[in-house]
């Protein structure tokens, strides 16, 4: 079975993961540091999310449109959740 991935996936060389992952069958969980409403799937996203291997949340309100320090620190602990003991 394979392992789920959990993350928020915002800098480029994470971003530069994502894409690679998205190659792979593995489930995958983005925790946005921003509001789900409105949001706009970039392209190579709606595939996994088609198939249900990606997942996405938010712990930011719908008004978040961007990330900010306040939405990521509360976004962190979220995407750490699945963390290697």
């Amino acid at each position: 079975m394979p392992l789920t991935v959990i993350g928020g996936f915002h800098s480029p060389m994470e971003k530069e993961c994502l894409r690679i992952l998205f190659q792979g069958r593995q489930p995958i969980i983005v925790c946005l540091a921003r509001g789900l409403e409105g949001i706009r799937l970039p392209r190579d996203w709606k595939a996994p999310l088609s198939e249900g291997r990606l997942l996405l949340l938010s712990t930011a309100g719908p008004r978040v449109r961007l990330p900010t320090v306040v939405s990521s620190d509360q976004r962190n602990p979220v995407a750490a959740v699945a963390k290697p003991g």
